[in-house]
């Protein structure tokens, strides 16, 4: 029998660097440990997307959530605050209207001038513009705070315009409610004048009375004009050019459509 010969183990030099076998060449990366070292990379990336997108996701709540609160909290102040004078400015009116003594309408101008200080109180409408400007999500809130925002924008104009355009309105109201027309000297009530109207078989008398009554007109003019000159001047405060042009913009119109759809209902109805 031949002699096996023992192979000799070979001497580590433990002296040196220690140097570990790597199968897959000598770049000192396994490939299995490289793509877990790459899962792991695309894990905690994906993480932190996440908890980004969570975190902006729940900034943008809050925002929305502080909009409309604060949308919310302006709705309440105008019902607490502002609602009950607009009641008692229609329960004035009606009594003014209905009576037509100097005292209902003196009543009905210190109601309205307090309605429309408020109104026209410059703190609450930037707060206001700013609610606006935020914009809350919630439709009923959003539609309310754009319906607020039109009846304050109107009154921002200079009080001491304000006041005038109150005094002379309620001096043409005033006119116009106590006026009577006269038929052959006597003064005739407006159930008197639409009774005539309506029953009489006189031509003459019924055009007596109908001019009789447009004759309130020059009764008015004086006051009127003057009313139309003090509006014009708060339209263009606003940046409108005119008193029409606001009304209708305050109401959500525009003129150029307003005339066209009546220019259009004229040629359908000649």
């Amino acid at each position: 029998m031949s002699r096996v010969q023992r192979s000799e183990t070979p001497s580590l030099d433990l002296t040196g660097p220690r140097q570990r076998l790597h199968p897959s060449g000598d770049d000192g990366h396994h490939p299995s440990a490289a793509r877990g070292l790459l899962l792991r990379s695309a894990i905690a990336f994906g993480y932190c997307l996440i908890w980004g997108g969570m975190m902006s996701i729940g900034a943008e709540t809050a925002e929305v959530a502080k909009a409309n609160k604060a949308a919310a909290e302006f709705i309440r102040f105008h019902e607490a605050e502002i609602r009950p004078l607009e009641i008692e400015v229609a329960r004035r009116w009606w009594e003014a209207a209905t009576t037509g003594k100097d005292e209902a309408f003196a009543a009905k101008q210190r109601a309205e001038e307090q309605l429309e200080k408020r109104l026209a109180d410059r703190t609450t409408f930037s707060r206001l513009r700013a609610i606006r400007a935020e914009g809350p999500t919630d439709p009923l809130l959003r539609r309310q705070i754009d319906l607020l925002y039109l009846q304050y924008l109107g009154r921002q104009i200079d009080p001491e315009l304000i006041e005038a355009m109150l005094a002379r309105s309620n001096a043409v109201e005033k006119a116009f409610t106590n006026y009577r027309p006269k038929l052959n000297g006597k003064e005739l009530t407006d159930n008197q004048v639409r009774e005539i109207l309506r029953e009489s078989r006189d031509s003459a008398e019924r055009e007596a009375v109908w001019k009789a009554g447009k004759a309130v007109a020059r009764v008015l003019l004086a006051d009127f004009k003057e009313l139309v000159k003090l509006r014009n001047r708060a339209a263009a405060q606003l940046g409108f050019k005119n008193y029409h042009v606001m009304q209708l913009a305050l109401a959500e119109q525009d003129q150029d459509e307003v005339l066209r759809l009546f220019d259009r209902l004229d040629e359908l109805t000649r």
